[in-house]
């Protein structure tokens, strides 16, 4: 993203930053929050991976019946016919991606699992870098989309090689209706949450283009992928490596185990975080000369705010999988819905003021709520376990 902010216009990037984020919301909607309790289910041991996989495949493709309209809806003044099309496919792409990613991690595979996550998020760039140099502007955004969907097919077809799990075993294995009955359940709290919590990620651009139009969406734009490249790095090097292990002690009640792999995993994430600080300290100004646009330049300052902010998420999660561990799902939905109204709230007002640079601080406002809130929260719940032993 570094380097298309270099090559491509302002406006070019800040269309590419906004399709992207709309998908990748979207994908959450695809997926209906199935993941969290069939997941949790398989790892308490009700559930076999065939089971699991079957399930998820059929929900994944009622999920997509209701995504890929909204997609339609939301680009139909924006985009022509072709484009639209193109952009569904790429929907299907990413959350077929993003199941299968989360299936690898759950079978104890994350290695696979962050390789998958790699070409779905960065890997399709490659070759666009490599050719980039030679390409006309114009036709820059239409290549882009279509490496963007050669990366998605390579993910696909690796993540169904690391599962090691032929097809006509789990299209033949048990019932699934039970498993799919669970997940009805429980699934209005868990979309409720994890879309609230999306939105914190994602609405933020929309807030910003309502208050500056492309001029500051562009620099935000890129802070965010930046941040996002980091939080990619603490799931692979951090998260995908321990949450399993910490649910899996929390339901089989070994708290004192849970509590030495949660701190584990803050300790880890606070050395990542520190890295990244280092890391912008040192190479922001790099940065910016490379790019080479004054458009970015100028709003530097906006880098260390949304890193601020993506680092109280990162820190959030030990205690994100301990209140899911102890199935404190309304809680969680609780609190990412605060933190998403608090947004709402900080960007409207931002935009009406026409202040788009106080958007990152609405975004770290609300980060930081979601940190402090599952903290105590978490703290709280793994004492009255311990208590109730």
């Amino acid at each position: 993203m570094i380097i298309l902010a270099r090559w491509l216009s302002v406006e070019d990037y800040a269309s590419l930053a906004l399709t992207m984020a709309l998908v990748g919301y979207l994908v959450y909607v695809a997926g209906l929050d199935f993941y969290v309790s069939a997941h949790r289910e398989f790892l308490s041991r009700r559930f076999t991976l065939d089971q699991v996989v079957k399930a998820q495949a059929l929900v994944l493709a009622a999920g997509l019946t209701l995504a890929a309209p909204l997609l339609w809806l939301l680009l139909a003044d924006r985009d022509g016919l072709a484009r639209i099309a193109a952009v569904t496919g790429l929907l299907i792409g990413e959350a077929v991606c993003a199941e299968l990613s989360r299936l690898l991690i759950v079978v104890g595979r994350p290695t696979v699992a962050n390789v998958v996550n790699f070409l779905k998020a960065a890997g399709w760039m490659l070759p666009v870098l490599i050719a980039g140099p030679w390409m006309a502007s114009e036709s820059m955004l239409s290549v882009l989309y279509a490496a963007w969907g050669f990366g998605l097919l390579i993910a696909c077809s690796l993540g169904l090689w690391g599962l090691r799990l032929p097809p006509g075993r789990w299209l033949r294995s048990g019932p699934t209706a039970d498993l799919i009955r669970r997940h009805v359940r429980v699934m209005p709290t868990l979309v409720a949450g994890t879309l609230a919590l999306r939105a914190v990620f994602s609405l933020d651009r929309v807030f910003v283009e309502w208050a500056q139009s492309a001029t500051l969406l562009a620099p935000y734009a890129l802070f965010a992928g930046m941040g996002a490249a980091f939080m990619a790095l603490v799931d692979a090097g951090v998260v995908a490596r321990l949450y399993p292990s910490l649910v899996t002690a929390i339901m089989d009640g070994k708290l004192d185990e849970a509590r030495h792999l949660k701190q584990t995993m803050f300790a880890r994430t606070a050395a990542l975080i520190a890295l990244m600080a280092a890391t912008l300290w040192l190479g922001l100004d790099l940065l910016l000369e490379f790019i080479g646009r004054v458009e970015y330049s100028e709003q530097a300052h906006l880098a260390w705010i949304v890193a601020a902010a993506y680092a109280c998420h990162a820190l959030s999660m030990p205690f994100h999988f301990i209140l899911y561990g102890l199935s404190r799902d309304r809680l969680l939905t609780r609190i990412h819905l605060a933190a998403a109204v608090l947004l709402c709230l900080l960007g409207v007002f931002a935009a009406l003021v026409e202040r788009g640079d106080w958007v990152a601080w609405a975004v770290l406002t609300s980060f930081l709520y979601m940190m402090i809130h599952k903290c105590s929260a978490a703290t709280a719940a793994l004492g009255s376990a311990h208590g109730s032993r």
